[in-house]
């Protein structure tokens, strides 16, 4: 089941990033060359070769990445992909193109920014290159109102952790250390937040993301079975969200 799953998950991706960007993944770069050595057979198959090689070499769009969950699948991305713009995207064209190929095995998709080491410095790592994007934080030294002056908006924000085959850290621990790198300049709203900061424990990896609050609980937190029948009306919302998991680290 799970191999299908996997499967189906990355075809699916692919499909995406041609529709939405005409990426091909993984698609050979081939060279136009008349010279004589076309018409000689060692000279091709020494060129074949090496275009299988540099295939092999070059990072892939979409790669698995085994975590040993149940129920959880796991892609690293490669450039240009955005995890985050990448899944608001998606999102967008399941609503809009019912043609869409429907998932049969996976039913949501949680973009992450970037993965640290689930320890507490992984997390405040994360948290001050992450979060920095999109908030003020407690550990910068600039004043509220230059960044006030600079973004224009005092963006509320809730924390969501999700833990799995994790002890080490607590949910409660995680929430409080990630809103502790927030300076008060923005407040917490768990009911209509403007910013949703997710956060994914797998074990011993830690990943962090941000994304647009109100959008995120209109479009059932971007679960794909709950999309795939209805139609979602347009967020009223003005400000668009800055740009599934980069790993370009």
């Amino acid at each position: 089941m799970e191999g299908k799953a996997t499967e189906e998950l990355r075809l699916f991706l692919e499909e995406c990033a041609q529709k939405l960007y005409g990426i091909t993944a993984d698609a050979p770069q081939t060279e136009d060359d008349d010279d004589d050595d076309d018409d000689d057979i060692e000279a091709f198959f020494q060129k074949e070769m090496k275009a299988l090689e540099e295939s092999k070499s070059a990072p892939k769009l979409f790669s698995p990445v085994y975590l040993d969950l149940q129920c959880v699948l796991f892609f690293k991305t490669g450039p240009p992909i955005d995890p985050v713009k990448f899944v608001e995207d998606i999102i967008k064209l399941v609503v809009e193109e019912p043609n869409l190929h429907r998932t049969r095995y996976i039913n949501r998709l949680t973009p992450m920014t970037l993965m640290e080491k689930a320890t507490e410095k992984g997390l405040q790592e994360l948290s001050s290159k992450v979060l920095s994007k999109h908030f003020h934080l407690a550990t910068h030294e600039s004043q509220e109102e230059d960044y006030e002056s600079r973004n224009g908006n005092r963006f509320s924000y809730a924390i969501r952790p999700t833990i799995r085959n994790h002890n080490t850290l607590k949910r409660d621990e995680v929430i409080k250390q990630v809103a502790a790198s927030i300076s008060d300049f923005h407040k917490v709203d768990l009911v209509n937040a403007d910013r949703v900061i997710i956060i994914e424990i797998y074990q011993g990896i830690c990943g962090m993301s941000v994304v647009m609050g109100k959008e995120w609980e209109m479009q059932k937190r971007y679960n794909l079975n709950e999309l795939y029948p209805q139609k979602i009306k347009p967020s009223m919302t003005s400000d668009n969200a800055p740009n599934f998991k980069s790993n370009q680290q």
